[in-house]
């Protein structure tokens, strides 16, 4: 079990900045699924932190690289692999070399690969939890409605496509949150969903 492995590890400020550089190096610059989203994921970590008790140095590192391999996902070889799973993969042997102990490396690697929550790995530790609740707070609320037509927009889907994302992902998320503050955190931004989803469907009598 995850929780077997907690240690009294300490990861130093020089090491998390080699992580943030590191991860922004791999992420684009957009605000989809790049470096913007990977900052809103850090702010919401921090928050739900505040009032979850965890390892605040394992839940920054973990946030910082959850994403990173969405920037191999495309190759031939990797299709079909999950991000998480990618991401898991490329932050290991870079943790590694950066002197974080085994150990610590293990909680982050199990916090990247259970985030997602079509990775079909569930989370463990409370860090994990906040990880894979802060992914999901970002896809929510007005900027979840921002990414969701951005991100829909080339698939030329049109009003009911995001209708039918809406009923088939988002306004799911709630259910697949884990901490009480998300859950906190969540109620309006689900809200701000309904309504959204209504008016589509009030407006353009779908």
């Amino acid at each position: 079990m995850v929780r077997q492995l907690r240690c009294i590890g300490l990861i130093s400020k020089e090491q998390i900045q080699y992580i943030q550089d590191f991860a922004k190096n791999l992420m684009s610059p957009d605000d989809v699924h790049g470096w913007g989203h990977i900052l809103r994921v850090v702010e919401l970590c921090i928050q739900i932190s505040q009032q979850e008790s965890c390892n605040k140095d394992i839940l920054l590192a973990a946030a910082y690289l959850h994403d990173i391999g969405r920037a191999f996902e495309n190759l031939p070889e990797k299709k079909g692999i999950n991000h998480a799973i990618l991401s898991a993969e490329k932050a290991m042997p870079f943790m590694l070399k950066t002197d974080i102990i085994p150990a610590d490396a293990a909680l982050i690697n199990n916090c990247i690969r259970s985030h997602c929550f079509s990775a079909g790995v569930k989370p463990e530790s409370i860090e994990a939890k906040i990880l894979s609740d802060s992914d999901k707070l970002d896809a929510m609320g007005t900027i979840g409605i921002y990414r969701m037509i951005v991100f829909q927009e080339p698939s030329n889907k049109g009003i009911a496509g995001l209708a039918q994302h809406l009923d088939e992902k988002l306004l799911r998320l709630k259910d697949q949150l884990h901490t009480k503050t998300a859950k906190n955190m969540a109620q309006p931004r689900h809200q701000l969903l309904v309504v959204f989803r209504d008016e589509i469907r009030r407006e353009f009598k779908i």
